[in-house]
């Protein structure tokens, strides 16, 4: 349960509401198309690699000012970190089956938009957001979640790519 709020915490928003968020997810969404244009290439271990981990999670929490939120993320990341790698294999199995599915090569995809915003609870550097791209004249749409730490943007989750109609 506790695993399950973290990632929550990491994954819970939706639109963009200023224009730093904007400029920031503009470039965001540029990064992880780039990164998605490699995923053909990719084993688990690259994809891993990309991800963030759920103690690049906990720094961001434990740089808030909610001493709850502190509280509850330093319990509950030892728990995480035990189900991080099967929850990441699974992720990335299923954004390759989908791919393959929707016969996508990704290493033509083309980015169109990214909207994103912080989360909910406010923690700066922890979004979520919506990437679309294009491929053979075809748009479609993945859920991301991400945070930004010195490393760069770092992707916490992709799911649910689907072809926009």
């Amino acid at each position: 349960m506790k695993t399950r709020i973290l990632l929550f915490i990491l994954t819970a928003l939706f639109l963009n509401t200023t224009n730093s968020m904007a400029i920031e997810g503009e470039k965001a969404g540029k990064q992880i198309t780039k990164l998605l244009k490699s995923i053909n290439n990719w084993d688990f271990d690259t994809y891993k690699n990309h991800m963030a981990t759920p103690d690049d999670i906990l720094e961001k929490l434990l740089a808030s000012d909610n001493d709850a939120l502190k509280t509850m993320a330093a319990k509950s990341v030892e728990e995480a970190n035990k189900s991080w790698a099967k929850k990441l294999d699974k992720e990335f199995k299923k954004i390759c089956s989908q791919g393959e599915e929707l016969e996508i090569n990704w290493k033509k995809i083309k980015y169109k938009d990214f909207t994103c915003e912080l989360d909910e609870v406010g923690i700066e550097g922890i979004y979520k957001g919506k990437l679309f791209f294009s491929y053979n004249n075809k748009t479609y749409k993945i859920n991301v979640g991400f945070l930004t730490n010195q490393k760069g943007v770092r992707i916490g989750v992709l799911e649910h790519l689907k072809e926009i109609k």
